[in-house]
């Protein structure tokens, strides 16, 4: 909560929310505003034909987004984005004085004009709007920054939409006793007043300096479209952020087009059913915008999206089925009839799962692609997002009229969006396995071992060449960091154990190089896969422990350590070495699933004399290795936990039937009979002593010696 506060009320942040919320209901206020103008109180003009100009004000609205996005971008990324800001919602003010003249004079080509300007102004704040975010905001408060702008647009778009229908169906209004003028005269001074709070909230954006002041602009569109699709599809990540982006922007236009007929059609409602449903699509993208931010906490990631492209599958999916089983009442209902049905509240949650889950999806990619684009070429790659948004709109509003052309029914409708969402889904699953793989073995460690981490500050604030030390107690070691440690982490693993049935199936989801331990070269490779800048991961020890406590640590890995001058990010990796797993645990008699630990502690450093050289050096980086290991070890550690304390962790862990202890006499002592021991010779001792004095034992080296010692302890 308190980064959404600290990003909110930025000063730039706040004056770009306000100036997008005010721009979002404007357009869609108007444009509802117009359509409902057209149908109901425009008489010249038949009604035959009225239907036709109601879609033409749709393309209308659209045609500039294919026109000038390319311009938009090189402008945006050559001049000042505040600049422009100021000067696309200065336009809008004057575009609102056209508008109110048109609603005055009934004159609706100029009203036609007046939308084709208003999507004009749109298109030349897109690409400044989400480009300039990563300008204002720090890293960390791009996702609530993208998430905050993601549920206002929506929020103000349904405001919009549900006013613009409204206004025009008023009558005048009584108000102090005065009569004043409503319907169609209102709506000049509510548009152009909405424009100008717009205006005067972009006066508060901070100077920003140009991207790219060199860029030169094309003014042929065609050309520079092209040339811009051409330039994002360079980056392959960057371009499918945008594809991922579009299939949103055009599952959620089509759902929206269906919606009229939907409520009125199949369902029998009357207009405040279908108030519904847009509430609840608009509502549920701006929750999961939200909800995004407290998911990832900052981190600009996708591990969500391919899951929640499945979830929205199986949403679109129910709502196909629970439409074409719906049976609509004899007489038209409101939304309180439609909510009291079962079928009502399956489609209730249906719209809104899938909404929820279209935030989740859609804002992790929005700051992927404001991360990802380069500084000086943001603005081009926003706004051909928002060509190909434009395009996938159109395309699938196209498919959708063709499929009711075909005498396909609005469930049938849904079911072949549902499907076309399933090959999508599967498809991005495709491209992010890792992130389902990621997010299922995060479910399950939890469950079993309870798996905490700490330390994940030490992760973040890395930079430059890092090297990933971990001690190993266990085969899950490297699945427990892969899993829990964000980034891409690189493995560095034996090509004899690389081949092995059971160690193949977690190599296609990793990135890892196999090298030859015998092979010289090996350790070469290594130091050039960190010096490239990889977050390469390491077992300094030779092989898994089989004492729960440090193996040798070899010359190599400290080689490499040294030779590559990387960050040393000790992880400590406790609990793992009691499970069924281990070489230890499988020692232990019942073998329980200890809870792990996973300690990311500060970076470290060799230090080691310039002019040591040659096998002195190898040795002495060995030596400094094996501290950092060994204190990485102790800090993990409970510090504060008395001897005692520790032998009753380890009788919880192995239970009361383990030997632990023999002596010259062959008489071994399981735990329950040494703790039995323990406890009634301590009580017998501390009764010869008394508190604060210092006890002395001389003893044999027996059985008894260890019991006199661990009963004094025990009563202090």
């Amino acid at each position: 909560m308190m980064a959404f506060l600290r990003t909110f009320f930025n000063r730039a942040f706040l004056s770009l929310f306000c100036t997008q919320y005010l721009g979002a209901f404007n357009d869609n206020f108007f444009r509802t505003a117009l359509a409902t103008f057209i149908i109901y109180k425009v008489t010249t003009i038949p009604s035959g034909h009225k239907d036709v100009l109601t879609a033409l004000a749709v393309a209308l609205f659209m045609l500039p987004y294919f026109l000038f996005s390319a311009m938009a971008g090189e402008l945006a990324d050559k001049l000042r984005k505040d600049v422009l800001i100021k000067a696309t919602k200065a336009l809008e003010v004057v575009i609102a004085l056209l508008a109110g003249v048109g609603f005055l004079t009934v004159n609706v080509p100029l009203l036609l004009g007046v939308l084709f300007l208003m999507g004009m102004q749109s298109t030349f704040f897109g690409p400044v709007k989400y480009s300039i975010l990563p300008d204002i905001l720090k890293k960390e408060q791009l996702i609530a920054g993208n998430g905050m702008i993601e549920a206002g647009t929506y929020g103000a778009m349904l405001q919009g939409m549900i006013f613009g229908g409204m206004i025009i169906t008023l009558d005048n209004i009584r108000w102090f006793g005065f009569a004043w003028p409503a319907g169609e005269k209102l709506l000049p001074g509510i548009i152009l007043t909405v424009a100008v709070l717009g205006l005067l909230a972009s006066l508060a954006m901070p100077h920003q300096t140009p991207a790219n002041a060199h860029l030169r602009v094309d003014v042929n569109f065609l050309r520079s479209t092209w040339k811009n699709m051409a330039f994002a599809k360079q980056n392959h990540s960057v371009f499918l952020c945008i594809l991922g982006i579009s299939w949103f922007w055009m599952l959620g236009a089509v759902l929206i087009a269906q919606f009229p007929s939907l409520a009125a059609v199949c369902l029998n409602g009357d207009p405040s059913v279908f108030t519904l449903l847009l509430t609840l699509l608009s509502c549920g993208i701006g929750l999961g915008s939200i909800l995004c931010q407290f998911l990832v906490k900052g981190e600009i990631t996708s591990k969500y999206v391919p899951i929640s492209a499945l979830l929205m599958t199986v949403f679109l999916a129910d709502l196909a089925c629970t439409t074409a089983g719906y049976v609509p009442t004899a007489f038209a209902i409101d939304y309180k009839a439609f909510l009291s049905t079962f079928a009502g509240k399956r489609l209730t949650v249906d719209l809104l799962g899938f909404a929820i889950c279209g935030g989740l999806y859609v804002v992790p990619l929005n700051a992927m692609l404001q991360a990802l684009a380069g500084e000086d070429s943001r603005s081009r790659v926003i706004a051909t997002n928002n060509i190909i948004n434009a395009l996938f709109m159109v395309a699938g509003s196209g498919v959708c009229a063709l499929l009711l052309a075909l005498h396909f029914t609005i469930p049938a409708v849904f079911g072949v969006i549902a499907g076309a969402s399933a090959l999508a889904s599967i498809y991005i699953c495709g491209l992010l396995p890792h992130h389902i793989v990621r997010m299922i073995m995060t479910r399950v460690l939890n469950f079993v071992y309870g798996v905490k981490v700490t330390g994940i500050e030490h992760w973040k604030d890395l930079q430059g060449n890092v090297l990933i030390i971990a001690n190993h107690t266990s085969f899950l070691d490297a699945v427990l960091l892969w899993v829990y440690l964000p980034g891409n982490l690189h493995f560095a693993i034996d090509t004899y154990v690389s081949q092995k049935w059971w160690v193949r199936p977690f190599l296609h989801f990793v990135k890892y190089f196999p090298i030859d331990p015998t092979n010289p070269m090996a350790v070469k490779s290594i130091i050039e896969e960190v010096k490239s800048g990889k977050r390469v991961v390491i077992f300094p020890e030779g092989r898994i422990t089989t004492t729960g406590g440090l193996m040798k640590i070899y010359p190599g890995p400290a080689m490499i350590a040294d030779k590559s001058n990387a960050q040393l990010l000790p992880v400590c990796l406790e609990g793992s070495q009691y499970s069924l797993f281990s070489r230890f645990g499988t020692q232990l008699k019942t073998r329980p699933q200890s809870k792990i630990r996973i300690s990311i502690q500060a970076p470290k450093a060799l230090k080691i004399d310039e002019s040591v050289k040659g096998k002195a050096r190898r040795l002495a980086a060995a030596r400094g290795l094996y501290d950092i290991m060994v204190n990485m070890k102790y800090a993990a550690g409970n510090v504060d936990e008395t001897l005692f304390d520790s032998l009753i962790d380890a009788f919880k862990l192995v239970g009361r039937e383990r030997r632990i202890i023999n002596d010259a006499t062959r008489k071994p002592l399981n735990f329950g009979q040494f703790l039995t021991a323990v406890f009634v010779l301590g009580k017998q001792l501390s009764k010869q002593v008394n508190p604060g004095e210092k006890a002395g034992f001389l003893l044999p080296n027996m059985t008894a010696g260890v019991v006199a010692f661990f009963g004094m302890r025990a009563f202090n």
